[in-house]
């Protein structure tokens, strides 16, 4: 990944921490913290910038304190500062992108959200202003690959050997093993059948008995046999 100069980094972190192309007097200090901590990534200066963005002084000090215990190269650990600090359902909303939605129509995705009761029109709006995600007419809801990487890596550390025990399930291999070997349970909240080729997968009357929680199903390319 490119890496700006000191000055490309200063003039992109200064337009989204504070509308300008240069600091405020009294951030200029922390801005360099944030910089450095930052490491001259195009995403890491946008997403810290705009989640500091209208923030005083001690919360700035608070954030570049979490910053400093990150290791350099952790770009994951980087971005995940800014999720972090949101509500519960602007993360819901967060991890259903990265794993389910993105490049949707955006008014598709809100319905469905909504219908999750997780109030996307203030939600969406709230990943938006911290450069989490962007709308793009002729494409959707749009994510950068690290973000959506960070998501899912999210979503996979809640059982990282056991995917029935995950939020979310999108990886078809993850998907097959779960729904075949009726290895559901109640922790399961979504799932996105997206098979590399349309293909064939088998259901018992037990699939989904544990899945209570399951509030999406999305099957893009898959058939369904079942048994009793």
């Amino acid at each position: 990944m490119n890496e700006l100069d000191h000055n490309e980094a200063l003039q992109l972190f200064s337009r989204h921490a504070f509308q300008s192309d240069k600091p405020n007097d009294d951030f200029v200090e922390l801005t360099e913290h944030a910089l450095r901590y930052a490491g001259g990534l195009p995403l890491a200066l946008t997403v810290l910038g705009s989640d500091l963005y209208g923030r005083d002084i001690y919360h700035w000090k608070s954030a570049l304190e979490k910053y400093k215990r990150i290791p350099e190269k952790n770009i994951h650990e980087k971005l995940k500062i800014s999720y972090d600090g949101l509500e519960e359902s602007e993360k819901n909303i967060f991890l259903d992108i990265a794993c389910f939605f993105k490049g949707q129509n955006v008014e598709y995705v809100t319905k469905i959200l909504d219908s999750c009761g997780f109030f996307p029109d203030i939600g969406i709006k709230v990943l938006i202003d911290k450069s989490l995600i962007t709308i793009e007419s002729k494409i959707g809801l749009v994510m950068h690959d690290l973000l959506q990487d960070m998501g899912r890596e999210i979503v996979r550390q809640e059982s990282p050997k056991e995917p029935g025990k995950r939020s979310r399930l999108w990886f078809h291999e993850d998907v097959r093993y779960v729904l075949e070997e009726n290895m559901g349970t109640n922790k399961i909240e979504g799932i996105l059948v997206e098979l590399p080729k349309r293909d064939l997968i088998s259901l018992s009357s037990k699939t989904f008995k544990k899945m209570k929680r399951l509030r999406l199903f999305i099957s893009r390319n898959a058939c369904f046999s079942g048994n009793a």
